[in-house]
């Protein structure tokens, strides 16, 4: 269509143009330019313009023609700089990132079977295909043909399957390693990986997200000895970008520069170079983006937001998130198990001050774990609370300022209504503990706040040790998602991550149904799931945290509404451009 369109414009001009030249040929110039000089003042201005309208006409029916029938396109060209906080120090999908440094590298230099699109979905990245069979109990992966990693060697299935055993390895203690303990994986082919479920699972997909090591390189290491590999500073994987030069010390580096694979499967990349720029702390790399040093930086410090706004040559993207952050309270505890003590707790919290006063208002207060459900509705209501437990027999007999009863009929004294609340020790939950601590004292609670190290923390959650517990959960299966870890009965704790211990008949079928395919209509099952979360409060749901990066104006990159963690904003990072070019459709 196109080019008969453009030999209809040829033919045009080539016809027009030879009765031009007819017309010149006949008519003397010398007679042209007596009859222009004959003209009055007024005719010749009448000419002059109807001459600039027919030029103006003629160029603006070119120029729409091209517009019409060219595309915009990405061009290669240019060098992109990202500060981090912290060195690189297993570059290494399969082991804990120590920094944001490890989280950031590996994004760009490794690659997945799928990878999420910016929007909560998922793409196809090494795989060219899935086909779902035995009502979704087994899974065929097709990869795509000539893959190849960045010392060009062939990827195959076998190396997809070498990675998922080492995921399963228990020495290895992957967090994937438990949901694959029971996943049967076949390379049938080359190309072709059979995944078989113990029974259908809808959002298995979105765990087929994880980095694919090489075979060949990493076959001859035991799992022991992973973390003293060189391959962990000088990684080798099949990602858009390749690691090319190491600037500064080998155990303190500066930069890292990363040039384009040119044997990369999909389209681009199109950034000639991207550099990774090092920092010791948020001061450093804020003072480099202020200063145009580098083009983005991700996890932007709540405190800097404002400012950052203000300046007209960085744009903030501030992608939705899954994560959330609740009170959950131990439901082993008879205290715990009532609904009207957990309902007076819920109306002694000031939810609004926690947004506003500890995170500058770069969060969102909830009422639930549901990513897209509108704001919190719950009101700080300390009346109602008052109310609420002095039902419950709470009195404060000895007017000390916090409330009291005799547990059981033979008690001769009364007993503090004191209670406790166990957080990972960092600075945003010590502040965050702290408001809550003054908010449940002004009904007559004691709360004991318990800030323990990563160590102390893991082991009360798997041993219940605990009474009310500040947590932050996150699920990992996109905008749909998948609450059975975290509240399904049968993944109470220590095995699961029910940590409250919670248990309800109907929410466990919804549950299970949403995870079988047998919910058709998912609206409505999370509508259920959300109604029977507030009717019976597992957890007060306090706040979910919005998610900020900065990157220079000119930078063009896909669209990013949905991330489920920090190095996913750059799952896409083969089509960030620079350049563009309009290109014949």
């Amino acid at each position: 269509m196109f080019t008969l369109k453009l030999r209809q414009l040829a033919d045009f001009f080539v016809k027009a143009g030879k009765k031009i030249s007819l017309l010149i040929q006949k008519v003397p110039l010398k007679r042209v330019v007596a009859s222009f000089l004959a003209l009055s003042r007024k005719e010749k201005v009448i000419l002059g313009v109807s001459l600039c309208l027919l030029l103006g006409g003629t160029i603006f029916a070119v120029r729409r023609f091209y517009l019409a029938n060219t595309v915009l396109l990405p061009k290669a060209g240019g060098i992109y700089t990202e500060g981090v906080i912290g060195i690189p120090e297993y570059i290494n999908p399969l082991l804990p990132d120590t920094s944001q440094a490890d989280t950031i590298l590996e994004s760009l230099i490794f690659s997945s079977l799928f990878r999420v699109d910016g929007s909560g979905n998922l793409q196809n990245d090494l795989a060219e295909s899935l086909e779902e069979i035995d009502n979704g109990q087994v899974y065929l992966v097709s990869l795509r043909e000539n893959l190849t990693w960045h010392d060009n060697q062939p990827l195959t299935a076998q190396d997809v399957l070498f990675t998922t055993n080492l995921i399963k390895n228990p020495e290895l203690q992957h967090p994937l390693g438990q949901f694959f303990e029971n996943i049967e994986v076949e390379a049938i082919s080359s190309r072709t990986l059979k995944f078989t479920l113990a029974k259908p699972y809808l959002f298995f997909p979105h765990y087929l997200t994880f980095k694919i090591i090489p075979k060949h390189l990493w076959d001859s290491i035991p799992v022991t000895n992973f973390i003293f590999s060189s391959l962990n500073l000088k990684p080798i994987g099949s990602g858009p970008y390749q690691l090319r030069k190491v600037i500064g010390q080998p155990d303190a580096p500066e930069q890292y520069r990363l040039t384009g694979f040119s044997n990369y499967y999909l389209d681009g990349p199109y950034l000639s170079a991207i550099i990774i720029r090092f920092f010791d702390g948020e001061q450093q790399a804020l003072n480099a983006l202020r200063k145009k040093e580098i083009n983005g930086l991700g996890n932007l410090p709540l405190n800097e937001i404002d400012n950052l706004v203000r300046q007209a040559n960085y744009r903030l993207i501030n992608p939705a998130t899954p994560e959330y952050f609740g009170i959950f309270f131990n439901e082993q505890l008879e205290m715990l198990q009532d609904l009207q003590f957990k309902q007076a707790l819920e109306a002694t919290i000031d939810k609004t001050a926690i947004v506003n006063q500890i995170f500058n208002s770069q969060a969102e207060a909830i009422d639930s774990p549901l990513w897209n459900e509108s704001e919190s509705e719950a009101k700080l209501n300390p009346a109602l609370a008052k109310e609420l437990l002095g039902k419950l027999g709470w009195r404060d007999s000895d007017e000390d300022g916090i409330l009291d009863k005799k547990i059981s009929r033979s008690d001769k004294i009364s007993t503090p209504l004191e209670i406790s609340l166990t957080t990972l020790d960092t600075p945003e939950n010590v502040r965050l503990s702290e408001l809550i601590q003054l908010n449940l004292q002004e009904v007559g609670i004691r709360l004991i706040v318990k800030n323990l190290d990563l160590n102390e923390f893991n082991s009360r959650l798997r041993s219940g040790s605990f009474q009310l517990l500040l947590l932050g959960e996150s699920t990992s299966t996109g905008k749909n998602q998948d609450f059975y870890p975290f509240l399904h009965s049968e993944q109470n704790s220590p095995a699961g991550m029910n940590f409250s211990h919670y248990r309800n008949i109907e929410l466990d079928k919804i549950l299970n149904k949403l995870r079988q395919e047998e919910a058709t209509d998912l609206a409505q099952a999370y509508s259920e799931i959300s109604r029977i979360l507030k009717q019976d409060l597992p957890a007060i749901f306090l706040y979910r945290p919005k998610r900020y990066f900065a990157v220079s104006d000119y930078l063009l990159l896909p669209e990013m509404k949905f991330i489920q963690s920090d190095g996913e904003r750059l799952s896409r990072i083969n089509e960030w451009h620079i350049l563009t070019q309009r290109v014949w459709k």
